[in-house]
């Protein structure tokens, strides 16, 4: 007998999210009394997806997405982007002196409302990292920051984050609406 199921898991929230963590146990195993032809798990925004076996066992998968975005002030002129990476999902090597050597590529791409680009900023963390902040990092993350400038307007960010060692990505949309108030006029 041929089994097909269909698990389907939407999330709606009244104001936009920069950041969800959500432990998804979707992962069949076989054994004697079944064979697992097929499986997978999609999300409808790109996302980082990391599989790992939970404490009882069983295969489980992980989606992290996190960043905040800062729209502009009567002070600040561009809108700023603050990433919190998951140390995890990045690789980091030896350096002499002990310390850790990691490259990681932060973009951002806007959107109008009618799906156009219309900016882009790129910009490459390349660090070597001190012990004290390696291990600082590996329990509250890696911080990068990012900036771009964008007139009144609504918008789709896209951000996304790349480890250059194993050239993944995981990238997360933030709606932005930026008003004339908020440049201070």
């Amino acid at each position: 007998m041929r089994l097909f199921i269909r698990h389907h898991t939407e999330y709606r929230f009244t104001e936009p999210q920069a950041r969800l963590v959500q432990l998804l146990r979707l992962t069949p195993t076989s054994h004697a009394g079944q064979t697992v032809a097929d499986w997978r798990i999609d999300v409808e925004y790109d996302a980082r997806l990391k599989p790992f076996r939970e404490g009882f066992g069983n295969e489980a998968t992980m989606l992290y997405v996190m960043a905040s975005v800062q729209p502009p002030t009567g002070k600040q002129k561009t809108v700023k982007i603050n990433y919190i990476i998951s140390p995890s999902n990045v690789t980091f090597s030896d350096l002499p002196e002990n310390k850790k050597h990691v490259v990681v590529d932060c973009m951002v791409v806007a959107f109008d409302k009618d799906g156009k680009e219309v900016a882009h900023a790129s910009d490459t963390l390349d660090g070597a990292i001190p012990q004290a902040a390696y291990d600082a990092v590996m329990k509250q993350g890696l911080p990068a920051n990012q900036e771009i400038e964008l007139k009144p307007g609504t918008y789709n960010l896209r951000l996304g984050v790349m480890d250059h060692a194993t050239q993944q990505i995981g990238t997360v949309d933030v709606p932005l609406e930026i008003t004339d108030g908020s440049l201070g006029k």
